[in-house]
This record gives C-alpha cells, sequence and structure tokens, in this order.
C-alpha cells in the first residue's frame, strides 16, 4: 500500500512539474501551451532546434530562384555586390517592431518582374515556415536600401501566439491603406449638377 501511495504521489508530482515546466517556457519565449510542449519535448529527446533564420537551405533556395527570374549575367552582379558587403548582405534576419523579418535586397527591371520576384520569394519562405510550424501569413514591404540605393523586400512573419497577433493587425492596416488609397474621392460638384 506504502509503495502505491508513493507511485502516486511521483506520479503526481510529475504531472505538477511538467505544467510548471511548460508554463515557464511559455513566459520565457512568448509562445503558446502547443508550441512550448514541442519545445520540451525536442530538449528531452536530444533533438537539435533548428532556427529559422540560420537554414542555410532557406537562404539557397530563395537565391536559386532569383537567379532563375533575373538571369545569371544580372545574378552574377548581386553575387559581387554581396561579396562586399561588411555590414548587412543582400538577404538577412533581423527585428524590427515586435515582429521578425527577413530582408532581400535585389534590383527589378519592371513592376512585372518586381511582383513575380516577390511571389517566389514569398512562396519558399512560406514552405519554410510550414516546416517551422510558423504561421504561413507574412506581409511583404518594399523599402529602399539607402546605403545601397536598392529596393529591398522586407517580409515580416511570426513565431509565435503573439507575434502572430501583431502581425494580422499589420497585414490588416496595410490592407486598409491600399483600400484607402484605391478609393476615389467624391466630388461634390457631382451632386450640385443633379440638383440643377
Amino acid at each position: 500500500m506504502e509503495l502505491f501511495i508513493i507511485f502516486i504521489i511521483f506520479i503526481f508530482l510529475s504531472i505538477v512539474s511538467f505544467y510548471v515546466v511548460v508554463h515557464i517556457i511559455k513566459i520565457w519565449t512568448g509562445c503558446n501551451d502547443k508550441e512550448a510542449v514541442a519545445k520540451l519535448q525536442r530538449f528531452i529527446n536530444g533533438k537539435p532546434l533548428y532556427k529559422f533564420e540560420d537554414d542555410i537551405g532557406l537562404q539557397n533556395d530563395i537565391w536559386d530562384n532569383v537567379r532563375k527570374i533575373i538571369g545569371e549575367k544580372r545574378f552574377q552582379q548581386l553575387v559581387n555586390l554581396n561579396s562586399t558587403m561588411i555590414t548587412n548582405p543582400l538577404l538577412f534576419f533581423g527585428e524590427e517592431g515586435a515582429l521578425p523579418f527577413i530582408a532581400v535586397s535585389l534590383y527589378y527591371l519592371d513592376d512585372n518582374e518586381k511582383k513575380v520576384l516577390e511571389n517566389i520569394i514569398l512562396n519558399v519562405i512560406k514552405q519554410y515556415l510550414l516546416v517551422y510550424k510558423y504561421d504561413i501569413s507574412v506581409l511583404a514591404v518594399w523599402k529602399e536600401r539607402y546605403d545601397l540605393n536598392m529596393p529591398i523586400l522586407q517580409i515580416r512573419y511570426a513565431r509565435n501566439g503573439e507575434e502572430k497577433r501583431v502581425l494580422e493587425i499589420a497585414i490588416r492596416n496595410q490592407q486598409q491603406n491600399i483600400t484607402t488609397s484605391n478609393s476615389f474621392p467624391k466630388d461634390d460638384t457631382e451632386d450640385d449638377d443633379l440638383d440643377e
């Protein structure tokens, strides 16, 4: 009987310890319950935790697809330019505000090529987000890279629930801005013409 009670106490303490550790992981990393349990399982199983930002396959896939679109000659110019970069290379990871991002600096010939490059890069990134079990929602913004005087595509993504909420707000704001900028202002003189 004593052995049974000790066993029950051991099981109870194990379950409580598990939930305490999961809660600490959630607080420490900002992830949700499911992500915290996955991190704990990877740690216990001894599996290395690969980082999205360090995945060479992602970077290679992005550049391979860019080369297919812009051609070998223009791609080689990007490679040569990248080899001269001391600080931020043409493809780098960072954080802006509460969201992580991937930034890809590249030239494009026209709006059509710009859109194709954006879509190809986004498709590659979404495939890798799925591999890492991140949400595939992304926010793509073209900016100017002033140190090189060239366009830069910044893709923001979310790694956990808190970042996902911030990203959803940013996506809604971008869609609202696009809708507002595409709407036509009402001409007040049209009402006057109808009254006459």
